[in-house]
């Protein structure tokens, strides 16, 4: 973030030191900016929900999340997953000499209504940052009038 403006002066533009009215009138964007690729981190993880006839399969990319991480649950027709990730990354500059190491840690979770499964009926895989969940249905009654005698 640059702690100087552009000015205009008889129509002449200057750079001079930001005052503390002009820090206050500028449009936050400048603080959103610093922050940006922290946020883009720490957003829910992405699912694919497919209906394959007889069962759900679902996909979710979990990049940065080991296995041991995540916690998979079906409950009163609700779907929750819920993962911690950790990212670190390397970055070295040879031309300045210095080494900035970035990192990050939170915790994403999704919740999906899906009330038509068998809750014995699910299995799960974890491979090279993709979560698969396969979800197989149970039969629903088919709903119908009754008659009133």
């Amino acid at each position: 973030m640059n702690n100087m403006i552009d000015t205009k002066n008889n129509n002449q533009k200057r750079n001079a030191p930001a005052t503390i009215w002009d820090l206050m009138s500028r449009p936050l964007s400048d603080f959103d900016d610093m922050f940006r690729p922290l946020s883009a981190m720490q957003d829910d993880f992405k699912v694919d929900l497919k209906d394959c006839g007889d069962k759900y399969e679902l996909h979710a990319d979990m990049p940065g999340v080991k296995k041991k991480d995540i916690e998979l649950r079906y409950d009163n027709g609700i779907l929750s997953i819920k993962a911690e990730h950790h990212t670190h990354q390397n970055i070295k500059d040879e031309e300045s000499g210095f080494l900035i190491r970035e990192r990050s840690a939170g915790t994403f979770s999704r919740s999906i209504a899906i009330d038509d499964v068998d809750p014995n009926g699910i299995e799960a895989s974890f491979d090279n940052g993709t979560l698969q969940v396969e979800l197989k249905k149970i039969e629903r009654k088919a709903v119908g009038n009754i008659e009133i005698k």
